[in-house]
């Protein structure tokens, strides 16, 4: 095997198109509001590796694969760094990647696509997904993603990344609403959650809080789905005004047992950085910011609690790999080649060093079989709880859900309104916003 030429060359090219994004965002958006974008076409980089060279088939395969991002340090080096790890098996495959600020990004593509100049892959959130493919601008995947590699990824990131019916994108990391707790305050972690109310009594003294827990409908509604129920029904009608949200409400009703609740405040998070929460339930995004604030060797991740039929859990939210319709008009394939190359243990691993919560299966069953390496403590347990997590429905009516279940917990635990009359009311009032809505949207005859 021939000697990886040095290291060097890589280690100089991150470094200076790290300086280019971040130089570039500050500058392109005080420029205008809509930035033009910052190509970077890379040549192939040889890199040293530990992999075998390539076959004369993986010398073979070539073309250039088009990318749009908006990734800025810390996570741009890591991108590099696995494209010149491709580029390493596959010498023959140019990239040309391009960078636009997150603000602009998918105004930025969907003009493009308008204009038929769009990227072959485009790494973009995973809301974006259902109105890009509405409108042609992003290809379905379902014939393409093989089970094997489905099998891998985070089930519910894979459902999140569905829409009707269809695999719309190819979850790239994860991210979600998990359950904290406070080590210094409460030793272990609760299997139920009689047994979180239990530990968060024992932990209440003066002062210090055992739980502060959030009964805000971002952070609690994904409850009604770990307990059975659903907020939409398949032919797109309320479906929360069921025995499950009965026992929904239930269970947010039983978050008072166990100390203050919030609702939509940042009470809850504030005083869990001051060392006096036990429990909150907050965004795994926020976990750098509480590590630094109590300690790393302090701060837990858990899995959620198991209750009655089900269980508590969170709504999970991911950052897609999307492919263009150019993508699929590569004689070789090339860009999906990649794409499955980024969710492969290796690659996951890389996106986990740089802090990010990687798309594949946190469970037991398939994290313990694959060669992928969590340094991060707070990663891996992320990636075990968001095992249990739910995608936040697609849907365009979620607005009306929105407004109208916020306003069934506010009726509910600061009005004293019957549980049952306030789902009633709410499916009625749903109703009644989707009938006026397509109402106006059918013009007369």
């Amino acid at each position: 095997m021939n000697k990886p030429k040095s290291k060097l060359p890589l280690a100089f090219l991150i470094l200076i198109f790290t300086v280019l994004a971040m130089s570039s965002c500050g500058r392109l958006n005080s420029l205008s509001p809509t930035p033009p974008a910052l190509a970077i076409s890379l040549t192939p980089v040889q890199v040293s590796t530990s992999t075998v060279l390539p076959t004369a088939t993986e010398q073979a395969l070539s073309g250039t694969i088009s990318l749009w991002h908006s990734w800025e340090a810390p996570y741009l080096p890591a991108l590099l760094r696995r494209i010149a790890a491709f580029q390493t098996l596959y010498p023959n495959v140019s990239f040309d990647v391009t960078y636009v600020p997150q603000v602009d990004l998918r105004n930025a593509y969907a003009e493009a696509a308008l204009e038929g100049r769009e990227p072959t892959l485009l790494i973009g959130q995973g809301d974006w997904g259902p109105e890009l493919y509405e409108r042609g601008f992003v290809e379905g995947i379902s014939g393409m993603a093989s089970s094997e590699l489905l099998n891998i990824i985070n089930s519910a990131a894979i459902e999140a990344a569905r829409y009707q019916d269809e695999l719309i994108g190819l979850p790239l990391h994860i991210d979600g609403v998990v359950l904290y707790r406070n080590r210094r305050l409460i030793m272990r972690s609760p299997a139920t959650l009689e047994e979180l109310v239990a530990l968060s009594i024992d932990a209440t003294q003066g002062e210090v809080f055992g739980a502060y827990l959030e009964r805000g409908f971002y952070y609690s509604a994904a409850h009604l789905y770990g307990l059975g129920g659903a907020l939409i029904s398949d032919g797109g009608n309320p479906a929360f005004n069921s025995p499950q949200g009965l026992e929904w409400l239930s269970l947010l009703g039983i978050f008072e047992q166990a100390g203050p609740t919030t609702n939509f405040t940042d009470d809850d998070l504030n005083l869990f950085k001051e060392g006096r929460v036990g429990f909150i339930i907050d965004g795994a995004w926020n976990r750098n910011e509480l590590s630094e604030a109590i300690g790393a060797s302090n701060l837990a991740i858990d899995p959620w609690p198991v209750h009655a039929s089900g269980g508590m859990a969170g709504f999970i939210r991911t950052e897609n790999l999307y492919l263009s319709p150019r993508a699929l008009s590569e004689t070789q394939g090339v860009s999906w080649m990649f794409s499955e190359f980024l969710l492969a243990p290796e690659s996951q691993s890389a996106l986990a060093d740089v802090g990010l919560i990687p798309a594949l299966s946190g469970a037991p069953s398939v994290i313990d079989t694959l060669p992928i390496s969590i340094s991060d403590p707070l990663i891996a347990q992320a990636m075990r709880a968001l095992v249990d997590s739910v995608p936040y429905p697609h849907h365009p009516d979620m607005a009306f859900y929105t407004s109208s279940l916020e306003t069934v917990i506010r009726n509910v635990f600061e009005g004293g309104v019957d549980p049952a009359q306030a789902l009633g009311d709410a499916e009625n009032s749903i109703l009644e916003l989707i009938q006026s809505t397509r109402a106006t949207a059918t013009p007369s005859p």
